[in-house]
């Protein structure tokens, strides 16, 4: 069964996980594994002109076909600022952030944004527009052992890990930040010399 998994794209594998309880468990138990990983995929294409009624339009160059996905209400009119790991990293009011699995609707809260230093906003303030510019995940929140790494403010980085309340600073720099990656345990950024960072040991 774990073979056959193996051979499938992220559409496959959640079609076949949602066949039986029985199938559902090997499933998971297959995303737990670190050797465990499914077919390479192209991105899927969020389409905003079919974001309405509690519902998204995703596109997906693999298949040729769109895919309407239903919302959580936490989801409605919230803002995304990152995804990775087929998992949205969301931020909704009152500065409220959330991870989002779109096909198993399973939401993971991290702390909110008003937890980060230097917050511009008032507490419990109603925000429309976001302190974090961008956010990625270390690894699949289905491990267990992820972590959550944040550009906010333009120029610092802050990290949480699963169960932590607030987010703590990581580093900050003299010169503003437009993206960050993960690959092969260390943190890429983006710049004009090539920056790695590694992560904790």
């Amino acid at each position: 069964m774990m073979l056959v998994l193996s051979k499938l794209d992220l559409v496959g594998f959640h079609f076949c996980s949602a066949v039986c309880k029985s199938w559902q468990s090997i499933a998971i138990a297959a995303m737990r594994l670190r050797q465990f990983h499914l077919q390479p995929q192209l991105p899927w294409v969020f389409l905003s002109f079919l974001a309405v009624e509690s519902h998204i339009g995703l596109y997906s160059y693999s298949h040729g076909k769109i895919f309407r996905l239903e919302l959580l209400d936490q989801a409605n009119d919230a803002q995304c600022f990152g995804s990775n790991w087929g998992w949205l990293i969301m931020a909704g009011e009152m500065a409220y952030n959330f991870l989002l699995n779109l096909l198993t609707k399973k939401l993971i809260e991290v702390p909110p944004q008003s937890t980060l230093p230097d917050y511009p906003y008032p507490p419990g303030s109603l925000i429309r527009h976001n302190y974090i510019r961008k956010a990625i995940m270390s690894s699949s929140p289905v491990l267990d052992d992820y972590v959550v790494i944040a550009i906010y403010d333009k120029h610092c980085l802050a990290f949480c890990k699963p169960g932590d309340e607030m987010w703590l600073t990581f580093q900050t720099y003299n010169f503003d930040l437009e993206d960050i990656i993960f690959y092969d345990g260390k943190l890429y950024m983006p710049l004009l010399t090539n920056v790695i960072l590694d992560l904790w040991s």
